[in-house]
């Protein structure tokens, strides 16, 4: 029959009603229609076939759904009647009391037959016990109701908040960070981890008030499989914190799981009376039994740590001192950069001097291109690449009468081709 629950609950993606509520009523009937359906629509489209037994199961399962609540609202109205019944009995037997004192007072100086002391006794007896139904009825009432109007996310959500606060109050493990995940797929309700401690935990927390169905066990299961894959050195728990027993698990157990050959650990947990103190002790007990089986593996891994963290410190000195080195060089760089710009300026001055007064200049062709060089370098034209020497030429400069206006010492040497300039300023 799982496998069948199983497929009813994975057709209904996201049903109206809570999923904990599907695996706690299907039954032989909703899996006998269900299997009716699929008999039924077997030649229809898978995906008009799927929607249509959707819609099915989805208002068949919501009327077991109503089906329960008015069970439950008539399971009230009944305890109600009752406690009015109750209610009536001790008045009318308020009422015979009453008129008992009131015979008893008119003959003070009567002896009370032993009879009507008797049945004295007996209003007095009756009207406490009925007193103790009607307190016992009411808290009856009140546990009803909230079981009908409590949804299965809050009662979810009062458990891991249970677990959430006894975790954070555990002084045990100073680092110890707890992540609330169950807004998250695959992570479970919570996420507990210490770097110090070596501790990685996975925590699933149920509060239900019987068996947890075997769907929910296996989503449990493939969750904190998946975990593992992804967590080296990690382990999982859950908590059952109102019923006693666990299916296939008892009230406590610890298994061992090898994923990957690395070995994790999971503790099952059941406590219909669980406290803040019951979860800390469970927690701290479990780690102490992780640490013993692993104790090598655990002191490595600190070992490990440790080492890496006086590597990092090591490395942060190394980048502090580069970074000063760094900055003392650029100041060089911007020192002599500015040199060589008042360099370039008085060259020009005394070329452009020397042209005034038709002198010729005796600067080789070999020098002239050395400082051509230089200054396609200074102005961040690429003289690596022809291409791009000539793609960078063009956007900086647009034209060469552009350069030769700025730089008229080269003008006999422009009017070849940048071809032809590229071959000379990287052949000399």
């Amino acid at each position: 029959m799982y496998k069948t629950t199983e497929l009813i609950t994975n057709i209904l993606d996201k049903p109206n009603i809570d999923s904990n509520y599907i695996d706690s009523i299907i039954n032989y009937d909703i899996c006998n229609m269900f299997i009716s359906l699929l008999e039924e629509t077997q030649n229809i489209h898978n995906s008009i076939k799927e929607e249509y037994i959707k819609k099915t199961m989805e208002k068949e399962i919501s009327n077991k759904y109503n089906e329960k609540i008015s069970t439950l609202n008539h399971q009230i109205k009944m305890e109600q009647s009752m406690v009015e019944n109750y209610k009536s009995q001790i008045y009318t037997l308020k009422e015979e009391y009453k008129n008992l004192r009131e015979f008893e007072q008119k003959n003070m100086n009567t002896i009370l037959d032993r009879n009507m002391c008797e049945k004295k006794e007996q209003i007095e007896f009756i009207q406490k016990q009925y007193i103790d139904i009607i307190n016992s009825k009411d808290i009856e009432i009140q546990n009803l109701r909230e079981d009908k109007n409590k949804s299965n996310y809050e009662k979810g959500s009062i458990g891991e908040n249970l677990v959430f606060n006894a975790l954070c109050n555990l002084d045990k493990y100073v680092d110890l960070d707890v992540i609330e995940t169950s807004n998250l797929s695959g992570n479970g309700d919570l996420l507990v981890k210490s770097i110090k401690h070596n501790i990685n935990m996975l925590i699933e927390v149920k509060n239900q008030k019987s068996y947890i169905p075997k769907t929910q066990l296996d989503v449990f299961i493939d969750h904190y499989k998946e975990y593992f894959r992804n967590n080296i050195d990690s382990h999982a728990i859950l908590f059952s914190i109102n019923y006693n027993r666990i299916t296939g698990k008892g009230s406590y157990k610890i298994d061992t799981i090898s994923i990957d050959n690395k070995k994790h650990y999971v503790m099952y947990v059941a406590d219909k009376n669980m406290t803040e103190d019951k979860i800390n002790h469970h927690f701290c007990s479990f780690i102490d039994y992780i640490n013993n089986h692993n104790d090598t593996t655990t002191i490595n891994n600190l070992s490990i740590l440790k080492k890496l963290e006086n590597n990092n410190k090591l490395f942060q000195e190394q980048i502090n001192y580069m970074i000063m080195e760094k900055k003392t060089h650029q100041e060089k760089i911007s020192y002599i950069d500015n040199i060589i710009k008042n360099l370039y300026a008085n060259i020009e001055e005394n070329h452009s001097e020397m042209e005034k007064h038709n002198y010729i200049n005796d600067m080789t062709s070999t020098q002239i291109i050395h400082q051509l060089k230089q200054i396609f370098i200074d102005d961040d034209i690429n003289i690596y690449d022809i291409s791009n020497f000539k793609k960078n030429f063009k956007n900086t400069y647009k034209f060469k009468k552009n350069f030769i206006e700025k730089y008229p010492i080269f003008k006999n040497i422009l009017n070849d081709s940048l071809d032809t300039i590229y071959y000379k300023i990287t052949n000399i």
